[in-house]
Order: structure tokens, then C-alpha cells, then sequence
């Protein structure tokens, strides 16, 4: 196999954990549409929202559980299309994009779990502001995401540079 084929291994891994989280969420969305009329406003207001939290996992993994190997190729750009056994600096390539898309995962999920979080809690005091603690916090996600980003966006060179020290 090619290194892209290991990659869209991983991408299609992520697609599960995609799926699995929508799964998840689907049923705080069933929650608040069966309540909607009790909670009034706030619920109303979180329906939409809730919906987006729902379906965008759901719309995203199955666009990568699709078009894996695109996904990778994007990420490892051109390679060479003859057969030859995978060399060590494909393989740590591989590992920083697989470990770049877990923390991204983790991360994005965490940025949702914000957002809805400043969502339902401005809806129920207007006069709401997260504490010390909870900032910190969506500070850390942020720096969290970058990171991941430059992980699965820079793999190649990353894994270059890491190769390069080793030696």
C-alpha cells in the first residue's frame, strides 16, 4: 500500500468518530424538539442550532468516508505513482496527519461544545460572561485547534524536519 492509502485509512476513521458524535448529539436535538413547547423561547432558540451541531458531523463524514484518498492526497500532495515499500519519513508523514485529524477532531468538537454552551446560557440570562476558568479553557481549545491544523496541514514538512533532527 501507499502512504496515501494509510492516510485515507485514517481519514475514514475519522469519518466514524464523525458519525458516532452527530449519533450522539442526535439526541439532545430529539430532546429539545419533544420539549420545545415547555422551555419556549430558549428551546426554540437552540433548535436550529442544535440541528447544525447534528448535521454538519454527519454531512462531513460522509463526504470523508466518500472521498478518502482525495482527502489524503490533499494532505500528502503529489507522490510518486510507482510501487515501492514505504520509507520512513512516509510513514512518520502518515502518523503526524493521523495524529493532526484526531486532534482536530478533538478540537472542533470541543469549539462546538463552546459555542453551545455561550449559546443556551446567553439565551438564559442576557447578562451571562463565562468565568475565569471557562476562559482559560476556550483559550486552550483555540491554541489546541491551531496546533491541529498546522499538524494536518504541514504533515510533509513537519515530518522532514523531525527526519532531519533524528539523523
Amino acid at each position: 500500500m501507499k502512504p496515501i492509502h494509510y492516510l485515507g485509512l485514517a481519514v475514514r476513521l475519522l469519518a466514524i468518530c464523525l458519525m458516532v458524535y452527530g449519533v450522539f448529539n442526535l439526541a439532545a436535538l430529539i430532546t429539545s424538539f419533544y420539549y420545545s413547547s415547555e422551555f419556549g423561547r430558549f428551546s426554540m432558540r437552540s433548535l436550529p442550532l442544535l440541528l447544525v451541531i447534528v448535521a454538519l458531523p454527519m454531512l462531513i463524514s460522509i463526504l470523508l468516508w466518500f472521498f478518502p484518498l482525495t482527502v489524503a492526497h490533499k494532505l500528502l500532495g503529489n507522490e510518486e505513482r510507482v510501487f515501492e515499500p514505504i520509507s520512513p519519513v512516509n510513514i512518520l508523514t502518515i502518523l503526524i496527519a493521523s495524529i493532526g485529524l484526531f486532534f482536530l477532531y478533538l478540537s472542533l468538537m470541543d469549539s462546538v461544545y463552546w459555542f453551545t454552551s455561550y449559546n443556551f446560557l446567553s439565551a438564559m440570562s442576557p447578562t451571562f460572561s463565562f468565568g475565569p476558568e471557562d476562559k482559560a479553557q476556550i483559550v486552550s481549545t483555540a491554541v489546541e485547534l491551531a496546533f491541529a491544523l498546522i499538524l494536518t496541514l504541514r504533515c510533509k514538512s513537519i515530518a522532514k524536519l523531525v527526519a532531519h533532527i533524528a539523523r
